[in-house]
């Protein structure tokens, strides 16, 4: 092995000189401070090769991931990552492509509950085509039948996968907005965490509903509730029910000889998936309405068209 390496070193042919190493070693000092002064970067050089060596241990085909929040305590010229920057949440992921998915580096912006939303439009648009191809007998046509009621109740349970990630996207986006301003029950709250016990505590549906827009807003009462939010009556008292007897799905009677929750699991009808999808859709909208003014923060959420279905635009 010795006389390999020796072998090696001797066909070396050394075309770089000294002062071609120093000129090129000044070159990239003065490529590096220009970069920093246009980006703003404030992280330390010791940070940002931590985030080169997670870059290089990205599997094939994926690129970097970093969060909103995180991108900020890196650099002060987030602006120009993107023209919407400001418009995107704190959790927001941007993926860093520096060239292993396509030809020449690119970005993009992953929210999570944009994503299933996402998911919930697709099986929507689904069970709108197959539900229209029902037989008006359940025994005419088992494999339609069957298929319609998978898909109705794939999307009823989609519709609160997408409720409950919003509700835990604006309690992050308020933690990490207003660390020091939460008393030590709102954070156990927003965090599902109990810091008396040094264990994971985990906050009811309802209770998210209610609680996060009152904190968030700073008030003592939850300003959306029941008694003045239908959406809500309709997700606590109705779609719930249809929820639970998917999720929680049991042949244990409910009674002595009562098989309510077995009736709602197999009798979903195409109705109440639209009713829990507008409803679902209606909510997110009101509490982002009602914490933050307006709707421009999730322009990822769209409603039904005229023709029943989801727009394309949704997947774009």
């Amino acid at each position: 092995m010795r006389r390999e390496i020796q072998k090696a070193e001797q066909n070396i042919e050394w075309t770089t000189n000294r002062s071609c190493l120093r000129e090129l070693a000044d070159q990239t000092a003065a490529e590096i401070a220009e970069l920093r002064g246009l980006y703003g970067i404030t992280a330390s050089r010791d940070e940002l090769l931590g985030i080169l060596e997670v870059a290089e241990r990205v599997p094939q085909g994926h690129g970097l991931f970093l969060a909103k929040f995180r991108i900020e305590q890196l650099m002060t010229g987030y602006d120009k990552i993107s023209a919407d920057y400001h418009k995107l949440p704190s959790h927001a992921l941007f993926e860093f492509d520096y060239g292993q998915l396509r030809d020449t580096p690119s970005l993009e912006v992953h929210i999570l509950e944009a994503s299933l939303f996402e998911d919930m439009c697709a099986l929507f648009n689904e069970a709108h085509t197959l539900n229209s191809q029902r037989p008006a007998s359940p025994y005419a046509d088992k494999p339609t039948t069957k298929k319609c009621n998978a898909i109705n109740r794939a999307t009823i349970t989609a519709a609160f996968y997408l409720v409950e990630a919003y509700l835990n996207g604006i309690a992050f986006d308020h933690i990490i907005e207003n660390a020091t301003k939460l008393t030590a029950s709102e954070r156990d709250l927003l965090t599902e965490w109990s810091t008396e016990k040094q264990r994971r505590r985990p906050v009811a549906f309802r209770d998210k509903l209610l609680q996060y827009p009152r904190i968030i807003c700073g008030v003592p009462h939850p300003p959306l509730q029941e008694n003045n939010c239908p959406e809500i009556r309709f997700l606590i008292e109705t779609a719930k029910a249809l929820r639970d007897a998917i999720v929680h799905a049991s042949s244990r009677p409910d009674r002595e000889y009562g098989m309510d929750k077995w009736c709602r699991y197999t009798n979903i009808s195409f109705q109440d998936v639209k009713d829990t999808i507008d409803n679902a859709v209606a909510l997110i909208s009101s509490i982002e309405q009602t914490i933050h003014g307006s709707t421009n923060g999730i322009p990822w959420l769209q409603r039904r068209t005229a023709d029943g279905a989801f727009p394309d635009g949704v997947f774009v």
